[in-house]
């Protein structure tokens, strides 16, 4: 994906579907509540640094939680078919464009393993391990 605002959000999004369910399976939606909420101060932030003043934050922060939340939908929907998940990638990730297929199939590829990688996790440290991020779509 493009190291854009766009392409880093999206990236935020499909770690946070992974961390967030993780969260919620382990009977920790406390934790998972805050964890959202810490995504959307840092968004705020962020748009706050890019020059967004007060009169317009409401609109955009409503455009991100439904895009956000979108996505989050749309990987879960998605969870137990690659090919699903990998179409929901290169739909939400790479805007539906053509020539993103295999790109968006290691990013499911990657996304399935990361999930695995959570639910076999036990550890107590309060540190996930998701696996090396694809760099080549092999």
């Amino acid at each position: 994906m493009a190291d854009t605002i766009d392409g880093r959000f999206d990236m935020v999004a499909l770690h946070a579907w992974l961390v967030i369910g993780h969260l919620r399976a382990a009977g920790k939606s406390d934790l998972a509540q805050a964890l959202s909420d810490a995504i959307f101060v840092a968004f705020d932030e962020a748009l706050r640094d890019l020059g967004n003043g007060d009169m317009g934050m409401g609109p955009r922060m409503k455009k991100l939680g439904n895009a956000f939340n979108g996505r989050l939908h749309a990987y879960e929907a998605a969870a137990d078919d690659a090919a699903a998940l990998a179409e929901a990638i290169r739909r939400n990730i790479y805007r539906g464009e053509a020539g993103h297929d295999r790109a968006a199939a290691a990013l499911a590829r990657y996304a399935l393993a990361a999930r695995q990688r959570l639910e076999a996790d036990n550890s107590t440290a309060g540190a996930l391990e998701l696996g090396p991020v694809p760099t080549t779509f092999d």
